[in-house]
């Protein structure tokens, strides 16, 4: 009867230790990440220090998908969390907005309450309560302001607001990213017709524009990253771990920023500086798929 249960690395390394072959074992690990990341169905795992080889789906096209769930690869989001997500979003997302933006809690007796008019300042049929709109403060504060409020509205307390509100906050980033994606597709595609322009009209070569299409892909994988990682921080609990991702998050975004604008007009852009900005991109999406390794 064979022996199905897994052998941790250190025990192997510790074996190895006493053959004298670990730097063999960690040039051949070496040797067969390389040959993953070369073979079209083979991705090598982004955990830390992990030498796991992944078969994903491929086609022809180079659109690469998860194995595991058949979807688009989504790390660093995993299939469970994907699959919540989608159903979600596959509800109304419109009456969500509606929602949000047409109605509030009462901040004494938390009663749904429905603006379609009128100025702001807001009696509730229920308790009584009079207060603005804008921030939900007390009449008391607006006395002389007429209710033109400047104050910044304070959170509401109640469980399925604030359930609202965090869906439609993380939905908006996501939605933003999926724009971001299908914007670089417009790009990629006027890239290609100014490289056949000037290959057209001068000695250039296709090769020659490839640090352009390498950065827009660069691009693009990284709005990819980021989409899937608003999945994650929707369902991550509050802690030290998701101040990481929202910090990774925002320096990511940052970056990308930068890169993006530099594609966009790449024909007056200096290309080391395309090609540094690509790479910093790129080490910050990695650093953020190892971070948070399915």
């Amino acid at each position: 009867m064979a022996c199905e249960s897994a052998i941790k690395e250190y025990n192997v390394l510790t074996v190895l230790d006493e053959l004298r072959a670990v730097d063999d074992f960690t040039q051949y690990c070496f040797w067969m990440r390389h040959f993953a990341n070369l073979h079209p169905d083979l991705r090598c795992s982004p955990g830390s220090n992990c030498n796991t080889i992944i078969h994903t789906n491929q086609s022809e096209n180079n659109h690469v998908t998860c194995s595991k769930c058949g979807n688009d690869v989504h790390a660093p989001a995993d299939c469970d969390m994907m699959q919540k997500w989608m159903e979600k979003c596959a509800g109304d997302v419109e009456s969500v907005r509606y929602l949000n933006e047409n109605t509030k809690d009462c901040p004494i007796c938390h009663v749904c309450i429905e603006k379609d008019g009128g100025c702001d300042s807001i009696r509730c049929v229920n308790c009584e309560n009079i207060f603005c709109w804008i921030c939900l403060g007390d009449k008391k504060n607006h006395e002389n302001l007429n209710f033109n409020c400047e104050y910044l509205p304070c959170k509401s307390q109640h469980p399925v607001r604030q359930e609202l509100d965090k869906f439609l906050f993380y939905f908006g980033k996501w939605e933003k990213h999926v724009q971001r994606v299908r914007l670089g597709d417009v790009t990629l595609e006027k890239i290609q017709k100014l490289a056949n322009d000037e290959m057209l009209t001068s000695e250039e070569h296709l090769i020659d524009w490839k640090y352009l299409f390498d950065a827009a892909a660069v691009a693009a994988e990284c709005h990819l990253t980021l989409q899937f990682s608003y999945v994650l921080a929707y369902f991550m609990e509050c802690g030290s771990r998701k101040e990481l991702l929202e910090y990774q998050q925002a320096q990511l975004a940052a970056e990308i920023g930068k890169l993006s604008w530099q594609i966009q007009w790449a024909e007056t852009t200096d290309r080391g500086s395309l090609e540094f900005n690509s790479s910093i991109c790129d080490r910050k999406r990695e650093m953020l798929l190892t971070d948070f390794a399915i």
